[in-house]
């Protein structure tokens, strides 16, 4: 399903969201099996005033082996509170060639009356054992925001062999380890998986699991057995048995549930387009607990496939495939796919789940390089894109009699038009990127632009780009606006270097009457006092005014900062920097000025790349100069700024910070 998706956007700290899709074993939803990392444009769009992900193209249910999708969102945000820091750095050393020894920390600095205010720090020790297979070991700790810590500890461990590959597992947290780690506070697991392939067409896969809930003392202990034969090239059948018992901490009697599981993979010689796959569990002792999954497709040709999928669990079958699920839960999916041409293809389709209606649109992608265009229009790598989308929510309970219903204050029909030009010219110095989307939602529309310029030219790299986002709903009457400029010297004896960016961003609620305009500079340069020492030098400036109704603020702050800094050579291109700087703040309104000092430590692992972590110590508000400057604890990513504009003002859609730091 490609959406929209319903994904709460107030406050959403623009380019900060990561977006994953999750595979999750079948049969062990609390192991991990896949996760890919999709790119904002390439694959989804936000719909910012009507709080919804879009992707590009449909997402499917399940993987090619039945295991179950989940689609993660996490993105930072921007709220009227007190803002507070969240920092991580990850430190790794191989010991030698099979052993590796790590840490990792992560700490939040929020007030300590949230419960957001944790650190957690882990080590572990990984080993590849050759012909033994590999394991890890880590220990973690939690501290909460009221300094309670909690432990946890986790052991991998796998082995291939020619006819096995076996896998064990096993994870504890005590009931204080904090809440939103990777483990349940209080809880334990064991397991152990071992596919066997018995011969070419024998498979059999066993596993068995153990796990407890302190809190509560629950147990649960789970076994399976799942043989699959195929019986010939175009026919595989699975058959086995999955027996879990609970026993509960609370004296109940305890449960047993013997299950049945049947499946079957089909593709027919005389059909070879045709794919169906099956699976059915049920419950021995009481049929109606059961859960089936169901899923087709067909190639009518190279341009036309169709495809449908189902999987049900009723409610009661929480003991059913070791899965935590309860209640009755369902979710369907039917449509077609057409192929115009390799580079046009629409699909309809009818959902139910958590979406119910029907979608439907077309996406074209471009490749206009081969044309024979002037050179100021395309170049060699030269796309144009474009797709319509509309989604219809509809009961599919009272339509066709399916059980999937609508529920009126969640599902509202909407049409989304996106269009794009991203082009490559002037003999591969300049990138032009044009881009537009429009939503019609709630009663209104919501539309999103985007437009960025960059080009080199001898010693001077330069950079200008556009984002402008607009609500008009039944909701939200909203306006965002972010234009940015930067341009960067670099010549080739390197003994000075500068460097400018500056932005305006307006952002208006005419809904609430609430109105923010910030602008913002900053001019920096360095220069050699030999090969491994410069002199940094930095003026900056930032005026904010806000605005609720007839109130009004403002501020203005003006920096200056100067800085050394001293490389060490470690080995081959390897080398060490630290830095230090002072800084002056001084706000002109007021006539007050404020002083800063800060500290760095880093490393140049190649030519033009600087990876480092530093602190900056100073009175001076944090959201005065939020743009120019960085408060407390940071880890920056510098790149040498003529090859990595292109990667500022791409179509990942990245805030850009100031001195070309990754924030």
């Amino acid at each position: 399903m490609s959406g929209p998706y319903d994904l709460d956007l107030t406050g959403y700290a623009e380019g900060s969201e990561q977006v994953e899709v999750i595979t999750r074993d079948r049969r062990q939803p609390s192991l991990v099996v896949d996760t890919v990392l999709l790119k904002r444009f390439d694959d989804y769009r936000l719909d910012y005033f009507g709080n919804a992900i879009i992707f590009n193209t449909p997402v499917p249910a399940f993987d090619g082996d039945g295991n179950p999708n989940f689609i993660r969102v996490t993105y930072e945000l921007e709220t009227d509170g007190d803002a507070y820091w969240v920092y991580a750095g990850e430190a790794r050393y191989r010991v030698n060639d099979r052993i590796a020894v790590g840490y990792r920390e992560i700490r939040s600095e929020a007030e300590r009356s949230f419960d957001d205010r944790r650190t957690v720090r882990a080590g572990y020790v990984s080993a590849d054992l050759g012909a033994y297979g590999k394991a890890e070991v880590e220990v973690a700790q939690t501290v909460d925001k009221d300094g309670e810590t909690g432990l946890a500890s986790r052991l991998g461990y796998e082995v291939k062999r020619e006819r096995v590959t076996l896998r064990v597992g096993a994870a504890r947290a005590d009931e204080d380890f904090a809440e939103g780690s990777s483990l349940s506070p209080g809880s334990a697991e064991v397991n152990v998986s071992a596919d066997w392939n018995v011969s070419p067409r024998l498979k059999i896969t066993t596993s068995a699991l153990y796990d407890q809930q302190m809190p509560s003392g629950n147990e649960r202990f789970g076994v399976e057995v799942l043989p699959s034969w195929m019986i010939n090239p175009e026919l595989t059948i699975s058959a086995g048995m999955r027996f879990v018992r609970l026993e509960p901490g609370d004296g109940e009697e305890p449960r047993s549930v013997p299950s049945g599981v049947l499946g079957a993979e089909w593709s027919p010689a005389a059909l070879p387009s045709l794919a169906l796959k099956g699976e059915v569990e049920a419950d021995l002792t009481d049929f109606s607990h059961l859960r089936a999954l169901l899923e087709a497709s067909y190639q009518v040709n190279e341009r036309v496939k169709v495809y449908t999928g189902v999987d049900w669990a009723t409610s009661g079958s929480e003991f059913l495939d070791f899965s935590s699920a309860d209640g009755a839960t369902g979710t369907m999916k039917t449509g077609v796919e057409y192929r115009f041409s390799d580079d046009v293809k629409t699909f309809g389709e009818m959902r139910g789940g958590s979406q119910t209606g029907f979608a439907g649109g077309v996406a074209g992608d471009w490749e206009i390089g081969h044309w024979d265009l002037p050179g100021w229009i395309a170049g060699e790598d030269t796309r144009v894109y474009a797709s319509i989308e509309r989604f219809q929510p509809y009961d599919l309970d009272e339509l066709i009699k399916l059980p999937f219903g609508v529920d009126d204050d969640e599902d509202t029909p909407q049409t989304t038009l996106a269009a794009g030009y991203l082009a490559t010219l002037r003999d591969g110095n300049a990138r032009l990127g044009l881009g537009a989307e429009l939503s019609f939602k709630d009663g209104g529309y919501t539309a999103y632009g985007q437009q960025y310029w960059s080009q080199r030219a001898g010693e001077w790299t330069w950079a200008i780009e556009n984002r402008l986002a607009t609500a008009d709903t039944d909701t939200q009457q909203r306006l965002r606006d972010h234009l940015r400029i930067g341009a960067a010297l670099r010549p080739d004896e390197e003994s000075i270097d500068a460097l400018f960016l500056g932005g305006i961003r307006v952002e208006r609620d005419f809904a609430t009457d609430i109105n923010a305009d910030t602008a913002y500079w900053s001019a920096a340069g360095s220069w050699a006092l030999g090969t491994d020492m410069r002199i940094t030098a930095k003026q900056a400036g930032q005026y904010q005014a806000k605005s609720v109704g007839d109130v009004t603020g403002d501020t203005f702050v003006l920096l200056a900062q100067t800085g050394i800094e001293r490389d060490f050579e470690l080995e081959d291109e390897l080398r060490l920097r630290l830095g230090v700087n002072g800084t002056l703040f001084h706000d002109p309104p007021t006539g007050q000025s404020h002083s800063g000092f800060g500290a760095e430590i880093g490393f140049v692992p190649t030519k033009n790349v600087l990876l480092a972590a530093g602190y900056n110590l100073t009175k001076v508000n944090a959201s005065s100069v939020s743009e120019i400057y960085t408060a407390g604890p940071y880890v920056r990513l510098s790149i040498k700024l003529d090859d990595s504009l292109w990667g500022f003002f791409d179509r990942a859609g990245l805030t850009v910070p100031v001195e070309g730091e990754s924030r």
